[in-house]
């Protein structure tokens, strides 16, 4: 994997993350809706998927640089 590429996909995450927070704030304050399912499943399971793939990609980024400095 390529630098870039990872940087591109942790910047996806980080944007999915704020997408999260900003659906459940709209539907609660907003148009002042109870909490149903869909606010449990956006802000609990995608949170946790999505922090989970940022947490592998900054590991295979941080090899990867360890990687550059062993190798040049």
């Amino acid at each position: 994997m390529r630098k870039k590429t990872i940087n591109y996909a942790i910047t996806g995450c980080l944007i999915i993350l704020i997408s999260c927070v900003l659906y459940a704030i709209l539907k609660l304050y907003v148009f002042f809706q109870r909490i149903d399912i869909s606010i449990i499943i956006a802000n609990i399971i995608v949170f946790v998927v999505a922090a989970a793939l940022i947490l592998f990609l900054l590991k295979k980024r941080s090899d990867l640089e360890e990687s550059e400095l062993l190798d040049g």
